[in-house]
């Protein structure tokens, strides 16, 4: 069965800021207008992030959970935390703990995850406070 690309320290970032952010990262299309940046270029993309002169703002934290056991539950509870985050105007996305998990013979995946803002940036949300990106 193939792994998943998703795991703890996973980094997700909206397409237009990737671009912003990293002349180098060769991500990969996850969902809708969200791209996986591999591990080995994520610290680069985070440290250019807190670099930039713009200001960042964490959010609360994101969960979601997928049922199953098949090689794309990682997959489905990540989407789910995507959708969450777009929907909340985030732009980016850093994966802080995946488990499996078994309650009355029903295995699913539960995702915890980190997101922050970047005031002018793709979701225009206003200046917030300024602090340590989500994915420090």
């Amino acid at each position: 069965m193939p792994r998943s690309l998703v795991n703890h320290g996973t980094l997700f970032i909206r397409h237009g800021l990737l671009q912003e952010l990293s002349s180098m990262a060769p991500a990969t299309e996850f969902l809708d207008s969200w791209w996986l940046v591999p591990d080995d270029l994520a610290a680069g993309v985070k440290r250019r992030a807190k670099e930039s002169s713009r200001s960042l703002s964490l959010g609360t934290p994101i969960e979601a959970d997928a049922f199953g056991c098949d090689s794309k539950v990682v997959d489905r509870a990540a989407s789910r935390v995507l959708e969450k985050a777009r929907d909340q105007a985030f732009d980016l996305v850093e994966i802080m703990e995946v488990e499996r998990r078994e309650e009355s013979g029903v295995e699913y995946v539960s995702i915890l995850a980190r997101a922050a803002r970047i005031s002018g940036g793709l979701s225009g949300a206003p200046d917030g406070e300024r602090s340590g990106l989500c994915c420090a």
